[in-house]
């Protein structure tokens, strides 16, 4: 589908965030994803579906290749091949539920949407960065009232450390019932293994590269085991890119 550029801003280091007007894509649900093809490549590139306003969407990325570096390049009026929105998401919180979300760098994408979603289910979010530098993507959990915990490893924005400093402590005290992670992957093995120490459920958003992502080229493939056992390979852009935690063998 062609999508219009509406507006993109550098909001980090390397970071930017560009919205796109595209109004059958605005029925994402957290941690759904959108494939956009960027320049001349004829391999797409995934982003998570950062906030959606109106009849546009936002995406929120970190220039780490030809790809991206690309993508700076679009401006307000110019056009994109966008194909989504794909995936799995989050499953919605129920009545009552409390749900941490803990998200490291740009993989606070899925995890503001979540917020924006679901402020009322949203009990905190602890939010860690590289650097000031580096802090991007948090004005959801400000729009929407929620509870923020906001950490770099080097800087003087928020607490000084990495996001699971304290947090078994800061789960603990907000009576959490779920946890949501997205991020580097040591971050969220670290996350899960948090939560199954405090016997809560982990859903977690995995970033994978992906070819295609609609199943067939099988290049975004996770090793998963089941409630027997069982080994098997899911596909991060079909069957996820959001799974339990209990599920990826690599936990």
């Amino acid at each position: 589908m062609r999508c219009r550029v509406l507006r993109q801003e550098r909001v980090g280091d390397g970071i930017y965030a560009l919205w796109i007007e595209a109004p059958t894509m605005t029925t994402a649900m957290a941690g759904q994803f959108v494939h956009v093809l960027c320049g001349d490549s004829y391999l797409r590139r995934p982003f998570s579906v950062f906030a959606i306003d109106g009849d546009a969407i936002g995406i929120l990325y970190r220039v780490t290749g030809a790809g991206t570096r690309w993508l700076t390049s679009v401006s307000t009026g110019d056009s994109l091949d966008v194909l989504g929105p794909l995936g799995h998401g989050f499953t919605p919180p129920f009545a009552g539920e409390r749900v941490v979300v803990v998200g490291g760098g740009v993989g606070v994408a899925p995890l503001a949407l979540f917020a924006s979603q679901h402020p009322e289910a949203t009990a905190e979010a602890v939010l860690g960065f590289r650097n000031d530098a580096a802090v991007a993507g948090i004005e959801p959990f400000m729009r929407h009232a929620v509870p923020l915990t906001l950490l770099t490893e080097v800087g003087i924005a928020g607490l000084p450390g990495r996001v699971t400093d304290g947090l078994t402590e800061r789960i603990a005290t907000s009576r959490a019932t779920r946890i949501l992670t997205c991020g580097p992957d040591p971050m969220m093995r670290a996350v899960a293994h948090i939560a199954e120490t405090l016997g809560l459920a982990c859903q977690l958003s995995v970033e994978r590269p992906m070819g295609c992502g609609v199943g067939l080229c099988l290049g975004c493939v996770l090793p998963i085991l089941d409630a027997a056992g069982a080994f098997r390979y899911d596909r991060s852009c079909v069957e996820g890119p959001v799974f339990g935690a209990r599920e990826v063998s690599w936990l």
